[in-house]
């Protein structure tokens, strides 16, 4: 990950993650999953963000995210393949002395995308978890 204070009232970072899993070993030569990738283990995922002191009391802040495919499994099974997903979040803070008033909106695209799917059973045959959907909501932080 990478932060640079532009100056101080901007902020902008940026992080990469890379990932490279394989099962070498286990008890059986014979193992399905022996050489194949682990599960839920994207190749690489990565994220920016911002943070902007607009005024003494006003802070906007945001972040994408995306990650690369990866399977569900750990036999690497075609229909237990999750697509890659791109995820934005936006908040504002407006400082009152010790009272913070906050709005936010997480997955502000309201992007649909899964995080893991499930071995297909004759009667069920595309069971899956998404990712939350937008969500959107506004708040007050107080500290005395």
């Amino acid at each position: 990950e990478v932060r640079w204070i532009v100056d101080d009232r901007l902020t902008l970072r940026g992080g990469v993650g890379l990932l490279r899993t394989r099962t070498t070993r286990t008890v059986s030569p014979t193992d399905p999953s022996l050489g194949r990738e682990f599960a839920r283990t994207p190749h690489w995922s990565a994220s920016m963000g911002t943070e902007w002191q607009v005024t003494p009391t006003v802070r906007l802040s945001g972040q994408i995210r995306r990650n690369a495919r990866y399977f569900s499994d750990d036999f690497e099974t075609a229909v237990l393949l999750v697509v890659p997903a791109t995820v934005a979040d936006a908040r504002a803070d407006w400082k009152v002395g010790p009272v913070t008033l906050f709005g936010f909106a997480r997955n502000m695209f309201d992007n649909f995308y899964l995080t893991w799917r499930f071995a297909p059973v004759p009667t069920r045959p595309n069971l899956a978890t998404p990712g939350d959907p937008r969500q959107i909501g506004i708040g007050i932080d107080a500290r005395f």
